[in-house]
């Protein structure tokens, strides 16, 4: 029995360390061992609490611990956790009322220190920053190494945006224990806004941490600009590397704006934005405006916003939303779009640009959600049922697309939208074809001359046009198009297909000719070496397609998802010459 608690306790260490070296997987599998052998072990069982919990499977770790709790409810260690997964998955009030059990019950400085800290940060997020300052305040009186939960309280007070507070209790601290490491960008931070700049430049510049480097910078250039000092110009060079050294005052400024959203500090942004409207407001006042509108809002500070926008509010804040987006801020974009989406439940534009924002987060599945909501909300707009319809047949639900095309096909539009109507139906169209035969090329046809009235042609669609063309035999038609828009613009992709259509009309000899002189002059040489090498093949020159892919393979430069797929067509290859 003895020797197995200390068998148990070795592979224990054992799991801790794949643990510390994050080896998730090793280390869940060292614990089922020991569980295997004893399926109460205590240390273990939470130890796969911890690891489920860094894997982000913040339920089955939920459920472990729940568990534990059940069967130890006296335990603090473990209850402690339950809360902290509880808070990690949303579920505020639980954990709440966990810690606030754990703060009555514990006798523990230290312990009663962790649960107060945690209230604390409940209590800020829910909005009631009077009980996350007392929280915070007695987790300081109850602690006995205070460090951590003074830096905490200043960082809440910087939040609740009570900057002198935070510098007073700062100074003070320091002159009791002068050996504690804090924060130094935070104190840099409150200070500029205690408007003490000179002492807020001083801590910058005796920051030497590299992770640190591109706030500072940042920082320094809105202290500069608030001084009225022209050095800040110098500043955003070091961010933005010189390659705005003649640009607009407005331009740069801007581009410092967007550098502290990315950041999420968007009170920066919006002092910023503020100093701005003083210096330089008068022809851009309109535009600076519109900006603070959103930032407020970011900043949660949603009177300040309508005080400005007034009866423009919600055109502005959606505009804000669409800015984001353009800056391709989507995380921020996101944030934004909560905040507002309280007062514009009933705005279809709201949840379009939300759309958009997950779309381009590649999340189908909520675009799709957003846009059907937007739908729902008004079912006329031919705008979304046109972005509705192309979302449903992306995301695979081919009859639901249908019908919202049929919907409009007959309607009187532009000459942009109808096109891409007829582009979308061909699509839906084509993608049931069981066989050539029942390809349709009509409704690209349609596109096309739509397209080109207002000369709205992309490369996309005529590359679809042109291959679906040369799937209908009908290579004359697809070289005429190649011929009417290929320019120097158009890369090596038309050449590709004029291979492949000089393939089938006048053979290997014609095509190979092609490509090769494609290898000679672009850098795409890869693409026309494999479509070479895949014409031998199928013409029974074996050798020589192998040859030219093995040569392949020892360039340097060849990127490792198609030296992947060279080694495959080799490997067919060789079996094809068996």
């Amino acid at each position: 029995m003895i020797g197995e608690v200390m068998e148990n306790n070795k592979l224990f260490t054992v799991a801790k360390a794949f643990f510390s070296e994050k080896e998730y997987d090793k280390a869940i599998d060292v614990c089922l061992d020991i569980l295997a052998k004893d399926k109460d072990d205590l240390q273990t069982r939470k130890l796969m609490a911890d690891i489920y919990f860094h894997q982000e499977d913040r339920q089955i770790s939920k459920e472990l611990l729940r568990q534990l709790r059940k069967e130890n409810p006296m335990d603090f260690d473990i209850s402690y956790r339950y809360s902290l997964v509880l808070i990690s998955l949303g579920e505020l009030d639980k954990a709440k009322k966990i810690l606030g059990s754990l703060k009555r019950s514990s006798s523990d400085s230290d312990h009663r220190a962790l649960v107060c800290s945690e209230l604390s940060n409940i209590f800020y997020h829910q909005g009631d920053y009077k009980k996350a300052l007392e929280n915070m305040q007695e987790a300081i009186d109850s602690a006995i190494e205070k460090g951590a939960y003074y830096q905490a309280l200043i960082r809440l007070l910087y939040l609740t945006e009570d900057y002198d507070k935070a510098e007073n209790i700062y100074s003070e601290f320091l002159q009791k224990k002068d050996n504690i490491d804090f924060d130094k960008l935070l104190i840099a931070k409150i200070n500029i806004k205690a408007e003490k700049l000179d002492i807020a430049m001083k801590i910058l510049d005796d920051i030497k941490e590299k992770n640190h480097k591109l706030q500072s910078f940042a920082l320094k250039a809105l202290i500069y600009y608030l001084k009225d000092d022209k050095t800040y110009r110098e500043q955003l060079e070091k961010i933005f590397t010189g390659i705005y050294r003649n640009s607009e005052e407005l331009f740069l400024l801007e581009n410092l704006m967007l550098l502290f959203v990315k950041l999420e500090e968007y009170t920066f942004a919006s002092q910023l934005v503020e100093k701005m409207l003083e210096k330089i407001g008068e022809e851009n006042e309109v535009r600076l405006k519109g900006i603070l509108v959103f930032l407020y809002e970011l900043s949660e500070k949603h009177e300040k916003s309508k005080e400005i926008a007034l009866e423009n509010w919600e055109p502005i804040v959606l505009s804000g939303v669409n800015y984001l987006f353009e800056a391709n801020l989507l995380e921020q974009a996101k944030i934004l779009i909560e905040k507002i989406k309280e007062n514009l439940k009933e705005n279809a534009k709201l949840y379009v640009l939300e759309s958009m924002v997950y779309r381009r987060l590649e999340q189908i599945e909520k675009s799709l959600f957003s846009m059907r909501t937007a739908h729902e909300i008004n079912k006329e707009d031919v705008d979304i049922i046109i972005q509705l319809a192309e979302l449903e047949y992306v995301h695979g639900d081919i009859e639901r697309a249908e019908i919202l095309v049929k919907n409009i096909y007959e309607r009187e539009l532009d000459n942009n939208k109808k096109g891409f109507v007829h582009e979308l139906y061909g699509d839906i169209i084509n993608s049931s074809a069981a066989q050539i035969e029942d390809v349709d090329i009509s409704e690209y046809e349609k596109a096309y001359r739509e397209y080109n009235k207002v000369k709205a042609l992309d490369h996309f669609f005529l590359f679809k046009y042109i291959e679906t063309l040369m799937a209908k035999s009908m290579f004359g038609e697809a070289i005429s198009l190649i011929d009417m828009h290929q320019d120097e613009n158009s890369g090596e992709d038309w050449d590709f297909l004029r291979a492949r259509i000089e393939l089938e009309l006048n053979g290997s000899e014609a095509s190979i000719k092609i490509l090769d002189d494609i290898i000679k002059r672009s850098s795409d040489y890869f693409r026309a070496i494999i479509q070479k090498a895949l014409i031998l093949k199928d013409e029974g020159n074996i050798e020589e397609a192998h040859d030219i892919l093995e040569d392949l393979t020892k360039k340097r430069e060849l990127p490792m998802e198609v030296l992947d797929q060279v080694l495959s067509i080799m490997d067919d290859i060789d079996g094809f010459g068996k």
